[in-house]
């Protein structure tokens, strides 16, 4: 095979940078153009978008919209993307069409914001109107004797970079529109009075669990990352946010004996014994967090859960809370832990649960672990979710 600039088949001409409709109803943004030695024939190199129609009700449903995708078949997930690209045939295009890349959210940018589309069809905006790709889902494969297994998947938005030039904003614009003026190394610019106290005698009492280095360097600290726990138990996550030098804001729980003792371990923390629609209905600015951590109710998923439960109902109900505390508390970025059996038992809520991010534009990345890697005692296997705003998982930007 060799490279071209352009080619020309069927009265079409492709170039770098074009994107063509297949007859699989998939797209091509064509990268390279290669033509066969042999028998001449014109070859496309570029990466897949598809309809968000067909994924699997991870995303909201609109006209026109798309998504790169990337399936990588072995266990290696940081493969580069340009491994991702596919090559076509000439003879699988349907048609060049008109397709732009953009970070910008929705609908800027979309087929229905042309005002000459506005009396058109839905059937002729389909074949024929722009197209908008503001997304990549990425898929690593494990290839098995009995099939294939995902061992991790994510959907992430655009880059300023990835964008096309006319169509691309400052990411630092995106991340205004979520939550305002956003401070690098934290919200919280100050201590409680009385909290370095509390530490200080916390330090005293548990040596073991927390080693001099580390707790000198996080009681120097100033300028923090602000933490909040949702469905928060008796404050085990958030034990990990408060050692990693977070300030633990609040955390809510329906379990009385667990907000109580979750109120005596965390200093100055708001702490709500009440269900999660019940905390929806206090929510306000003050509970706005930079790092928000959510642990929704997991019986009716577990593989251990054969029979139903007097609480299933309500567990279930307490899973569609979670798009409205992330609404509400505006964090930069979102941790989820559940059973692994939410993603393999019950993956329609699983859908679901990805679509409360990419409603509100969180790029958002899953894997299931087993914590026994972690320093868990026992064969433990959970589902870990990682979401930030809109720019893909860049803490650093934070």
């Amino acid at each position: 095979m060799r490279p071209k600039d352009t080619a020309s088949v069927d009265g079409r001409t492709y170039r770098r940078g074009k994107t063509v409709e297949l007859h699989s109803g998939d797209f091509i943004r064509i990268m390279n153009i290669l033509e066969d030695d042999y028998t001449g024939d014109t070859f496309l190199q570029g990466f897949r978008l598809r309809r968000l129609s067909q994924c699997r009700r991870l995303f909201d449903q609109h006209l026109n919209e798309l998504t790169m995708v990337f399936e990588e078949t072995n266990a290696d997930i940081q493969t580069s993307e340009s491994g991702s690209m596919e090559v076509v045939s000439s003879f699988e295009v349907l048609r060049i069409r008109d397709v732009i890349l953009t970070n910008a959210a929705f609908s800027s940018f979309s087929c229905r914001e042309d005002a000459s589309n506005s009396m058109l069809p839905r059937d002729v905006l389909r074949d024929q109107g722009r197209l908008v790709c503001r997304w990549k889902l990425k898929v690593s494969i494990r290839p098995q004797s009995n099939g294939r297994q995902w061992i991790e998947k994510s959907v992430s938005g655009l880059t300023a970079t990835e964008a096309d030039v006319k169509f691309r904003l400052d990411d630092e614009h995106l991340r205004r529109r979520w939550r305002g003026i956003t401070i690098k190394k934290g919200s919280c610019a100050s201590w409680l009075r009385g909290e370095r106290d509390f530490d200080l005698r916390e330090r005293s009492l548990h040596r073991d669990l927390l080693t001099p280095p580390e707790s000198d360097r996080v009681g120097r600290r100033t300028q923090r990352y602000t933490f909040g726990d949702a469905f928060c138990g008796a404050g085990g996550c958030s034990r990990g946010a408060k050692s990693a030098g977070l300030r633990v804001v609040w955390g809510f729980d329906s379990n009385l004996a667990s907000i109580d003792s979750y109120a005596k371990n965390f200093f100055g923390a708001r702490c709500e014994a009440t269900p999660a629609d019940v905390f929806l209905s206090v929510l306000n600015d003050n509970f706005c967090v930079d790092v928000l951590h959510l642990s929704p109710p997991c019986q009716p998923y577990s593989p251990a859960h054969t029979r139903l439960g007097k609480d299933d109902e309500m567990n279930e109900a307490t899973f569609f809370a979670v798009g409205e505390i992330i609404k509400k508390s505006k964090p930069r970025v979102v941790t989820l832990e559940n059973t692994f059996g939410l993603a393999q038992r019950r993956p329609e809520w699983m859908d679901a649960m990805v679509r409360f991010f990419t409603a509100l534009g969180f790029s958002v990345r899953w894997r299931v672990l087993n914590l026994a890697q972690y320093g868990v005692p026992q064969a433990r296997r959970r589902l870990v979710v990682i979401a930030s705003w809109y720019v893909p998982l860049a803490l650093q930007e934070c």
